[in-house]
């Protein structure tokens, strides 16, 4: 029986004014200043995520709460595009936001990396300073149980995954109008 590798923990820097957790050819980058979020995840220097260029206010990957009928659109400022506090710790980068007046929430992330798993770990919290209530289309006023959905948007890329002799998987993500299509 093989064991499992001996962890490595990835050592966070910050380069650029981004927060990097880098090993190999893998890079994740998060920018504190734009809602703590996952600007870029490169693997081979290639970008698996959407930059701002694909749509200056979507893009990359970020985390929010739900249901989203309880702040609409656009996102909620403190939690998806304003500017988080950031801590460096020794495996480890922790932003916070603000807390959002309206939901009485903040957002916790925390990233991680293993080196020797391959392995990237995110980690969310959302806390919160009271029970609030938001009012349903018919408007009526309810309280509710918060949730969180993380929202990742790919880059148009060819991802194969294969473990040899027992299965095989490939997507094709395309943009705009995101269709699939089989493998070669």
């Amino acid at each position: 029986m093989q064991h499992p590798p001996s962890p490595r923990p990835v050592k966070p820097i910050i380069d650029g004014g981004r927060h990097v957790l880098a090993w190999d050819d893998v890079r994740v980058e998060i920018d504190a200043a734009i809602g703590g979020r996952v600007t870029a995840l490169r693997f081979g220097g290639r970008n698996l995520l959407t930059e701002p260029a694909a749509d200056a206010g979507n893009y990359g990957s970020t985390f929010w709460p739900s249901p989203q009928t309880a702040w609409g659109w656009p996102p909620l400022a403190e939690i998806d595009h304003g500017p988080y506090r950031a801590e460096l710790e020794p495996a480890a980068i922790t932003m916070r936001s603000a807390i959002n007046p309206a939901l009485g929430v903040e957002v916790e992330k925390r990233f991680a990396a293993d080196a020797a798993r391959g392995a990237v770990t995110f980690d969310f919290a959302i806390t919160t300073s009271r029970r609030y209530r938001f009012s349903s289309p018919a408007g009526r006023s309810r309280a509710y149980r918060r949730a969180d959905f993380r929202c990742s948007r790919p880059a148009p890329v060819t991802i194969h995954l294969v473990r040899p002799r027992t299965w095989r998987c490939a997507r094709r993500w395309e943009s705009p109008g995101t269709r699939t299509t089989p493998p070669p």
